[in-house]
């Protein structure tokens, strides 16, 4: 019984995560949106489950929502320095992975030019 009940709470715990990282993590994803590469060194050099940490309702990693902001490169260029294979491809809550983000806005963009 003891053990049915640990698994339980395990769970429950884990389930939640995703949503206390949104706020744990909200300084993250601003600086990423404000573009600010001295701040996002700053948060992932201190906290190593930054970088995997899921930062947005749609699960998405700092990675994601640097490649999604679709403006310089710098923090995408960091970010991918220091991720591991497995933690860039990590999936957002649609399946898409940052790569697949990146090719979904880059054929965006060519049907608007």
């Amino acid at each position: 019984m003891a053990s049915s009940s640990s698994q339980l709470i395990m769970a429950s715990s884990s389930a939640t995560q995703p949503w206390d990282d949104l706020t744990r993590y909200l300084p993250l994803h601003r600086a990423i949106l404000g573009g600010n590469l001295a701040s996002v060194k700053g948060l992932c050099g201190s906290d190593k489950h930054a970088l995997e940490a899921r930062i947005t309702v749609n699960l998405d990693t700092a990675l994601h929502v640097a490649v999604g902001r679709g403006m310089g490169n710098h923090i995408v260029e960091y970010l991918l320095n220091k991720m591991s294979r497995d933690q860039v491809a990590l999936q957002n809550s649609d399946g898409n992975t940052a790569l697949s983000v990146a090719a979904i806005l880059a054929i965006s963009e060519q049907r608007i030019c």
